[in-house]
């Protein structure tokens, strides 16, 4: 289902939880608007995502040998670094962007943990992401 328009009923749900989505949207505030939409007041939305727009997708040289990525051939790479180029939310500073998104929606607290990627990646595998992840909790 389009993130931007979902095709729920207002105030339905008690949890809306997105995971490395918003980056990804070309518009990030109708997102937050309709996840916010469908939610029932005093429910929660959770957003879990990365700064992905400062990182490369072209150079993964800082990545271990076996890392999935390395197994992708340069077109897709240079493919998908222009694809992510092409959305506005990868051009600024996250998880900031989104807090001022949600500043200007009414939303009754707003929780941001910058830090939560330290206890999720406590030891680095191959596959291992590099890019910091962020968690915002937000109350309708």
């Amino acid at each position: 289902m389009d993130a931007e328009h979902l095709h729920f009923d207002d105030a339905c749900f008690d949890l809306v939880i997105s995971r490395n989505v918003t980056w990804l949207l070309p518009d990030t505030k109708a997102a937050y608007q309709e996840w916010l939409r469908v939610l029932k007041p005093n429910a929660t939305l959770i957003n879990i995502d990365g700064d992905y727009g400062k990182d490369a997708f072209t150079d993964y040289s800082n990545l271990p040998n076996h890392h999935a990525h390395h197994a992708l051939e340069d077109t897709m790479l240079a493919e998908s670094e222009n694809i992510k180029q092409s959305i506005s939310i990868n051009h600024y500073s996250r998880p900031q962007y989104d807090l001022n998104i949600l500043k200007q929606i009414n939303t009754k607290s707003i929780h941001v943990d910058t830090t939560i990627y330290q206890r999720i990646y406590q030891t680095q595998d191959e596959f291992y992401n590099p890019t910091p992840i962020f968690l915002i909790a937000l109350t309708k």
